[in-house]
């Protein structure tokens, strides 16, 4: 019998409900729901309700001070439960399949500490992209692009940690 781990995702924003709006939703397509989903913007106008009230797991939102560290302290701080968190941004789209297959990469391998995934396309420098044109990129995807890897442990620090800001905890 697979294990069932508590998963809960977390997503840092500001100044972006729109896009956050449209995350939810995708979100909401995933093949295995996160038991919870903690959105933590700088003000409560940053969040849609209607978007939190559709999507069909338990939701919770923290308002946290503005800066990435900050604001998934806050996440790390209401996800106290859980097996698996998830830091996703908030125009993040993953695959249907994300969850169940960290999910399984976990259950399958005890010794896994932290696990990232293979992104298809970063709009980040350019027009962006459009929630079809980021649906339609993962929907076209191969199997490799579905596979995790996973960051082992080497003396507590993550192998591939290099200058990735380390957030205080």
């Amino acid at each position: 019998m697979t294990q069932r781990f508590t998963i809960a995702v977390g997503i840092a924003t500001t100044g972006r409900r729109d896009v956050l709006a449209k995350t939810i939703d995708v979100l909401a397509r995933q093949t295995r729901l996160p038991d919870l989903l903690v959105i933590c913007p700088v003000i409560s106008d940053d969040v849609d309700a209607a978007s939190l009230a559709r999507f069909p797991a338990k939701t919770a939102t923290v308002i946290g001070a503005k800066g990435l560290p900050a604001q998934r302290n806050m996440i790390l701080s209401a996800t106290k439960a859980a097996d698996i968190i998830v830091f996703f941004d908030d125009d993040f789209f993953p695959d249907r399949s994300y969850l169940e297959n960290l999910a399984r990469l976990f259950a399958e391998n005890p010794d896994i500490a932290a696990a990232t995934g293979f992104v298809l396309l970063d709009g980040a420098h350019g027009p962006g992209l459009s929630v079809d044109q980021g649906l339609a990129i993962i929907d076209s995807a191969g199997t490799d692009a579905r596979e995790l890897r996973d960051l082992r442990l080497q003396h507590g620090v993550p192998t591939g940690a290099g200058s990735e800001q380390r957030d205080p905890v």
